[in-house]
C-alpha cells in the first residue's frame, strides 16, 4: 500500500485552522472565568472569524485584502476597526 502524500499548504491551512478554533475557545474561557468583557470577546471572535474567512474565501464573502499571505489578519483587522 502506498502512503498518502500530503501537500505542504495544506497542513499549514489545517494547522491554522486549529490554531484559531483554540484561539476562539481561549476567548470564550477568558470570558467565563470573568477576564473579559462581552463587546471584548465579540471582537476578537470576529477577528479569528475574519482570519478563518481569509484562509477560506466563500464565494458571497470578499475576503480582507492580506499583503502577507502567510501572516492570519487577525490582529491587522482589529486594528483597523478602531
Amino acid at each position: 500500500m502506498k502512503p498518502k502524500v500530503v501537500k505542504y499548504d495544506d497542513l499549514i491551512t489545517d494547522l491554522r485552522v486549529k490554531y484559531i478554533e483554540i484561539l476562539k475557545s481561549q476567548y470564550m474561557h477568558a470570558f467565563e472565568a470573568g477576564q473579559m468583557d462581552p463587546d471584548t470577546v465579540a471582537t476578537l471572535i470576529e477577528s479569528a472569524d475574519v482570519a478563518l474567512d481569509a484562509n477560506f474565501p466563500t464565494p458571497t464573502l470578499t475576503p480582507p485584502k492580506i499583503p502577507n499571505p502567510n501572516k492570519l489578519p487577525d490582529w491587522e483587522w482589529i486594528y483597523n476597526e478602531f
